[in-house]
Order: C-alpha cells, then structure tokens, then sequence
C-alpha cells in the first residue's frame, strides 16, 4: 500500500541544527553545550506557536544520542549534528526510539502520569546514553502534578535528562522555573523565514510571487508552522501562489483597495464612499480585517506627517503623503481615536460590516473641516473628552455672528451649572468665551485663555454632571470643543449672582412623545441634584458597567432616595 504524503509543515520538519530557522541563539547554546559535553538536567524550551520548540527538543535528544557525538566534540566544523545515519538518529527518525519519551501534558494531566514518569525514570537506557522526556505543553499539567514533579527535576538520575515545552511560560509554577535552565524561541524574523519558504517552493515546485509569501509570513505572526499551512491552502486552491490567492484565502483587501477606502472616506461625498464600499463588495471581506487595515492607514499617514518612513503600505507612501496635507496631524489622531473608542462596541456587535459602514460613513461626512468627528446618532452623546485645536490668533467673523446669536443659550448653560453647587466646575466655565453653535452639528465651541488648557482633563472627567445641562439646553446631541486661543487674556465679564430659573424648551411632539417628555421633566424637577446625592464613577475599572452605560446614555449617576418611584 502507497504510504500517503505527508502535508508540508510535518514533511519539512527539522532535522538538524543546521535546519532550523530563525533560532540561531538557542541553537548555538544547545551546540556549544554538546560540544563541552555540559548538560543541564532539566531544559525549559518557551515561545510562541509555531517556532521550533518541539523540532529543536528531537533534534537537541538526538544529538545526544548520536553515534558520532565524540567527532563533533572533536572537529564540530566537519560533523553534522545529529548524523541522522546512525542507529540512533534513524530510530529517532522513525518514532520508535526506546529512550526517548514524548509525553503531551494536555492529555497527561495528573499526579499519576506523573508518577509513573517518576518510576520509568530510574531504569536504566536501553540504546543510547541518556533516557530523554520531552513534556510538551507542559504548562497543562496541574499544580500537584508539578508539585510531584519537583523532587526528580532537582535531583534527576544521571542518566535522565528532562525538556519541557509551553506557549505559556506564566502558568509554569517559579519553583519549576528555578530549576530549569530556560531558552526563550522568539517569533521568526520575515527574512529568514521568507528564505525558507522560498527554498521549500523551489523544492516542491510550486510557482509563487514574492509579495504572496510575504503576505503569508505577515499573517503567520512569525510561525513556521502557520506558513507553511497557509502555503498549501494557497497551493491547493489555486494554480499559483499569488497575491490575489492569497487575499481570497483570508478574506482581505490589497493594500490599493484599502488605501482607495481610506480615500474614499477622507476626500469623497458619502455617495461616492458608498458607491466604493459597493463596487468592492466589502461586505464580502472580513469585517475586522477592514476596521484594523483603515486604522493602521490612518496610522502610516501619521507618520507620513512627521516625515518617517513606513513598512506598511509602503508601494503607496506618495499617495498616502498627499492625502496626509490635507489634514493636520490632531485631526488624523482624532480620527483613529474614534476608532479606537468604537472598538469594543464593533467586536461585540453581530452585524459588523453595517457598523463599521455607518461608522465610515460618518467620518466621511466631516471630510474638510476642523471639526472633531462626530459618532453615529446612536453614539452622539457619548462621554468624549474635549478635542484641544491649534491655537489660533484670530476670531473668525462668521463666529462672532454667531456667538452673538446663541449668546442667551450659553448664558442659561451657565446658570445651569451654577446651580449644581459645584464652586470649581462653575469658575472653569465661567472663564470660557463662548464662540459658536452650530445647528447642524451640535456643536458648541468654547474657546480658553492658553494659560486654562489643563482644564480640558477635568471637563472630560465631570462630563457626566455637566452633560445633562448641556444637552437641555443646546439639544440632545449636543458636544462641545474646547479651542485654546492664544489671543485671549482675561475671563469674560461674571454674571448675575441671582441665577435665572431653566426654562426647557417646548418641542413641537405627538401627544404621547409629549407626555413622555412632561414626565421626564417633572421627574427631574422633583428630585433636584446636589453635591450629596452624586455618586463618584471616575474609576473606570471600579464602574465597568456603569461607564458602559454612560457610554450610550450620558447622564449622572445618584443615589437611590428612599419612598421614590
């Protein structure tokens, strides 16, 4: 019966130590240790998945076994290690080595496994010099198993010599630790593991493009073994490993499509973005790949504007560059805040290409202007802290105008907050001068003297108390921006000292939209807020769940009082 071929990542399995790839420091080590014929009885092997753990494990039990071990000590130049000819290295090859024990912790989790490890362990070898236990993913054994474990691994016999190997070096116990000399296997570098992948390509004669196997290297996260999987999914699916077969394996955009997204979103009218969006066919795409691929865009332009050199999307830095003047370096950051801050909300929600869609959408809508980005109407009143602008040394006219046509709203917002009874949020409000409202937007901007710029940490802080007046009085969607100008010296004249009593205003409703608002509203007039009632949130690792809420339902957290209903 024909023997089946094996797939890739196991055919081209290390043998040697000339073979391994990307672990050129833990394989001089474990040379230099056959060469003085110094060993250490227990070897802890950690790092990712993927790297040459286990392979360097078999390799390293070989080579002390090996036949030939005294002619590498003498002349390690001119030797191979291991032989791989010897009856040894030709048992190891075929699994059937009598002194070499691979146990998988996983499925050996208990103090028995662990005992019976303990008796086999004073017999004697029966081929070669040392009796050698692998323990793989060592870090699944429980805490008795490694407390039994813990007397042989101080004191082995010495004909026994232990290696363990975990992806999680943390779950291994520190007296375990103590006694091992450990050996980190770091990601393999793109360079090294590229060439590798290429020598493997020319051997099975598979046609593939440079960039396709870089694009594999890239999602491998720096394992062999996750290369070489992708690689025969490609080769399996397709003539030839290319890019496109590669982008169609995972699920993703090139690097063109993403750059024309960000494009899209930036510089084109929301019908154009849309028109993009279809003609792509994203919702085809993963939807993650999308999110993270227009954020480490907007990053690259980021440091396009400070003039540093990119890795990524690098064949488009110019065309990056050139969409980057249009914008400043506050308002691109700004952009990527606000994807960061939708990032919990995106890997929880189950229609994710409509979110990320509308989220696009909106900041396709405030292309060109300084504004900062406003969230989806569902998000329009989220806790955001204050976007600090540039300075600025003149007022614009149209600001005036406005400032003097929305003066009376700014000056109930201040005796609202006068009446909350906080002395120090009053006074920072009180200093500000008020520069406009926009209606379209709902956008209140306040412009401070440059000298009150530390102030903005405190107003995103208190959010919470100051947003309920904010929103009565300017809209529901109401958000303000702080502008620190540099023309501005002193505080504005102070106000009367007998506040004006708030006056909501009338919206025009259907009866029962109406008589929903004329309970809110006795509600919120029959339980007036003080100092004593507010509850302190501001730990955000305190009040998990109560700044979710806030997130999509600003208001102030208070104490329950007793009778209310």
């Amino acid at each position: 019966m024909e023997r089946p071929q094996l797939n890739l990542a196991r055919k081209w399995r290390s043998r040697t130590f000339d073979e391994l790839v990307g672990q050129e420091l833990s394989v001089r080590v474990l040379k230099n240790s056959l060469y003085l014929n110094q060993f250490f009885p227990v070897y802890l092997f950690s790092g990712q998945r993927g790297c040459g753990k286990t392979s360097t494990a078999r390799i390293f039990a070989a080579a002390l076994n090996c036949e030939v071990l005294q002619e590498f000590q003498n002349n390690p130049k001119k030797q191979m290690m291991p032989c791989l000819s010897c009856s040894s290295c030709m048992a190891m090859q075929q699994g059937n080595h009598p002194d070499f024990i691979e146990i998988d912790a996983a499925s050996h989790t208990g103090v028995d496994n662990v005992r019976q490890i303990i008796d086999a362990a004073t017999l004697l070898p029966v081929l070669g010099r040392k009796k050698i236990y692998l323990i793989d993913e060592a870090h699944m054994l429980s805490k008795a198993a490694f407390n039994a474990l813990l007397k042989i691994l101080e004191e082995p016999p010495t004909s026994v010599l232990f290696i363990l190997a975990t992806t999680d070096l943390h779950k291994i116990l520190e007296t375990v630790k103590s006694r091992c000399f450990q050996l980190l296997f770091k990601a393999i570098d793109t360079e090294p593991l590229l060439a590798h992948l290429e020598d493997i390509c020319a051997q099975e004669k598979i046609e593939y493009e440079k960039d396709a196997l870089e694009l594999l290297i890239k999602e491998s996260d720096g394992s062999a073994r996750d290369a070489l999987n992708a690689l025969e999914q490609v080769r399996l699916s397709h003539d030839s490993v290319s890019v496109q077969a590669v982008h169609a394996l995972f699920g993703h955009l090139d690097d063109g499509t993403i750059v024309g997204l960000v494009e899209a979103i930036l510089c084109k009218e929301p019908k154009e973005f849309m028109l993009f969006w279809q003609e792509n066919d994203l919702d085809s795409i993963t939807a993650s790949y999308v999110f993270y691929s227009v954020r480490s865009c907007l990053r690259a332009m980021i440091w396009l504007k400070y003039g540093i050199k990119i890795t990524e999307y690098f064949a488009y830095s110019q065309q990056l560059k050139k969409l980057s003047e249009n914008y400043t370096v506050v308002e691109i950051s700004s952009m990527v805040h606000a994807l960061f801050e939708q990032e919990l909300l995106f890997l929880r929600i189950s229609d994710q290409h409509i979110f990320i869609q509308n989220l696009f959408l909106q900041l396709s809508q405030k292309k060109k202007t300084s504004l900062p980005l406003q969230q989806t109407e569902s998000e329009s009143i989220s806790l955001k802290k204050p976007v600090v602008a540039e300075a600025v040394a003149q007022v614009n006219v149209v600001a005036v105008a406005k400032e003097q046509k929305n003066d009376g709203k700014w000056q109930k917002f201040l005796e609202a907050i006068e009446g909350l009874d906080d002395p120090l949020l009053f006074s920072i409000f009180k200093q500000a001068h008020f520069g406009s409202f926009n209606e379209k937007s709902f956008l209140v901007t306040v412009r401070f003297a440059q000298q009150s710029a530390f102030f903005s940490d405190w107003l995103h802080d208190t959010k919470q108390i100051w947003q309920v007046c904010l929103t009565t009085i300017f809209g529901s969607k109401a958000t303000i921006e702080m502008v620190i100008d540099a023309s501005l010296q002193a505080p504005p004249q102070p106000l009367a000292s007998e506040p004006k009593k708030i006056e909501v205003p009338q919206q025009s409703a259907a009866p029962v939209e109406q008589k929903k608002y004329s309970q809110y509203q006795k509600s919120y007039t029959k339980r007036p807020l003080s100092k004593d009632s507010l509850l302190d949130v501001s730990d955000k690792q305190q009040w998990k769940k109560t700044h979710l809420v806030l997130h999509h339902f600003p208001g102030m957290v208070c104490k329950e009082q007793e009778g209310s209903a």
